[in-house]
């Protein structure tokens, strides 16, 4: 899973800091453009790579010129519907 940690000299909390709504949709765009990078280049949540494909599904998505590799790319829909939908305080 991923976290976002801020640190000023010690670990700040943010359950106390005041966020405008700009600057954490800010933050949050930046976590789902971490999470894209990692998933276009095929790795984990551990940042280890991602389990092979199975035989069947990488002989279809190879034949379909998208490569066999496991990241969410055979039609472009999950990454391109993957982003920050709304922010509230």
């Amino acid at each position: 899973m991923a976290s976002v940690r801020i640190w000023q000299k010690k670990q700040i909390r943010l359950d106390r800091l005041n966020f405008k709504q700009h600057q954490m949709f800010k933050i949050g765009n930046v976590g789902v453009a971490a999470v894209k990078n990692r998933v276009s280049a095929a790795l984990g949540p551990s940042d280890a790579p991602a389990k092979p494909l199975t035989k069947r599904y990488a002989i279809r998505k190879t034949r379909l010129g998208k490569g066999n590799r496991r990241n969410l790319t055979l039609t472009g829909d999950m990454l391109r519907n993957f982003m920050v939908r709304t922010v509230s305080e």
